[in-house]
């Protein structure tokens, strides 16, 4: 049996996807009903016929529930792990231990208690140690900074419960996407770009970053699984990329005019801090944050070379991942 957290997110319902396609039939928690409505969407964008999905074995739980989560887990021989929160809201720092760190944790625990045999984890390029003079690779080693967001913190601890469950006796891979593109609940993690551009944003950043299509995570993970790559750190990366080319990009998928006022660290620190009094004020959550301001400024060059070693994938190029998103959200 294979086991599945967060197969309701962007990356989790591809694999999700995929498992299906290579004739699997997994089981998988969610947390609401709403939650599932993005598999009504799923057959639409890629013309499968309701039954598909119907086939996965779905049970409600949370990663809190412990006994509940366990009981679900009986049998499972593989996981994988794509839960976790991104966030770089003021203010979110424990939400973001709970349910990344702790949250991992207890999936560890539990698959060593019920005898799962391998674990494969999605973790981030955020948690890369960084290194401007060349390529960022799985052996950059991380150094703690205040300029490392919360989400970076929280994923870079969950990857340490990983690497203990493999010393415990686990088998399995790490796979670290950079900037997922692709279509999913409108509104979170990088569909918001989509959303932004669509309703007319004008400023872009001067930074940069690896940019890999959703697809493309899928099947690096279902890659690594096939392949029975064995505690390794994969880094999945299509293209590096800066912010303004895949804002001018997107912009022209969705027929809109593209971002025209470049923002540096100056007026992104003016901007971070008033939204920030915003953010107590109204109690929302506010679209340029500390974190975000840092992060679309500084320019991150990744390497994929092991991911294209180590499971042969080939990379959809991330303008073709930009207008199968795009495509998506119209319909």
């Amino acid at each position: 049996m294979i086991f599945v957290t967060g197969g309701t997110g962007l990356v989790g319902s591809h694999l999700l996807m995929k498992l299906l396609e290579k004739g699997y039939t997994p089981t998988a928690i969610y947390r609401s009903e709403d939650s599932l409505d993005i598999f009504k969407k799923m057959e639409l964008w890629y013309q499968k016929p309701k039954s598909f999905f119907d086939t996965i074995n779905w049970v409600k739980c949370e990663l809190h529930q412990e006994a509940h989560l366990k009981e679900a887990m009986q049998g499972a021989e593989t996981v994988f792990h794509c839960a976790a929160l991104v966030s770089f809201q003021a203010g979110d720092q424990q939400k973001l231990e709970k349910a990344n760190i702790v949250g991992t944790k207890t999936m560890v625990d539990l698959a060593i208690t019920v005898g799962v045999k391998h674990f494969y984890h999605v973790s981030s390029t955020a948690s890369i140690g960084k290194n401007k003079s060349e390529l960022i690779n799985e052996s950059n080693q991380w150094k703690k900074s205040n300029r490392e967001s919360n989400y970076a913190i929280s994923k870079y601890f969950a990857e340490l419960e990983v690497w203990r469950g493999y010393e415990e006796g686990l088998n399995g891979a790490i796979v670290n996407p950079s900037i997922v593109i692709g279509p999913g609940n409108w509104g979170k993690s990088s569909t918001s770009l989509f959303m932004a551009i669509d309703k007319g944003l004008k400023f872009y950043t001067k930074g940069a970053n690896g940019f890999v299509d959703v697809r493309d995570v899928a099947n690096g993970i279902y890659l690594a699984f096939e392949k029975k790559v064995n505690r390794e750190r994969i880094l999945l990366v299509g293209e590096n990329k800066t912010y303004k080319d895949v804002f001018s990009e997107i912009a022209s998928s969705l027929g809109k005019k593209p971002p025209t006022i470049k923002v540096g660290k100056l007026a992104s620190a003016i901007a971070w801090r008033l939204l920030w009094v915003w953010r107590l004020i109204s109690r929302k959550d506010v679209a340029v944050t500390k974190e975000t301001a840092h992060s679309s400024n500084a320019t991150n060059f990744y390497s994929n070379e092991k991911s294209l070693r180590l499971l042969d994938i080939k990379y959809h190029a991330v303008s073709d991942a930009i207008k199968h998103t795009a495509n998506c959200f119209k319909k």
